[in-house]
């Protein structure tokens, strides 16, 4: 199983897709799994968005629907993800909304939560076996 790791991509979704697939043409095989380890950037709406990030497109004169990135697209279902995607929360997150969303899964240690179709989020404290490949990941 080939895996793509990634970190801190703040919503730009779409540049970290376009990478995988560089990946997948240099070396001239599929990657099955991308692996995001944290601020993933998963905003629904601007008004969601944590202070610093708040304040990283004030700084630089960003507007926010711009700086919270493309996963609102994917959420509204705009735009489809190219490969699956493992993602933990990081401390840019949409936190309220990651915890509502793990609540039915914290008695379930093995569960991912498909947050859109082919993203999936691992909640804290979890291990998971990724789709009975034998490969464990824990958050």
């Amino acid at each position: 199983m080939l895996t793509a790791f990634f970190g801190d991509t703040h919503g730009q979704l779409d540049y970290m897709f376009s990478l995988v697939r560089k990946i997948e043409s240099g070396l001239g095989k599929a990657v099955d799994l991308d692996v995001q380890v944290g601020d993933f950037g998963a905003w629904r709406r601007a008004e969601d968005m944590d202070a610093s990030s708040r304040k990283w497109c004030e700084r630089h004169d960003v507007p926010l629907e711009t700086g919270m990135g493309d996963f609102p697209a994917y959420y509204r279902g705009e735009k489809k993800a190219s490969h699956p995607v493992l993602f933990i929360r990081g401390n840019h997150e949409d936190q309220a909304w990651l915890l509502e969303l793990e609540k039915p899964y914290r008695e379930l240690p093995g569960a991912t939560v498909e947050v859109v179709p082919n993203f999936f989020f691992l909640p804290d404290g979890h291990i998971v076996e990724w789709k009975d490949s034998g490969i464990r990941f824990a958050g």
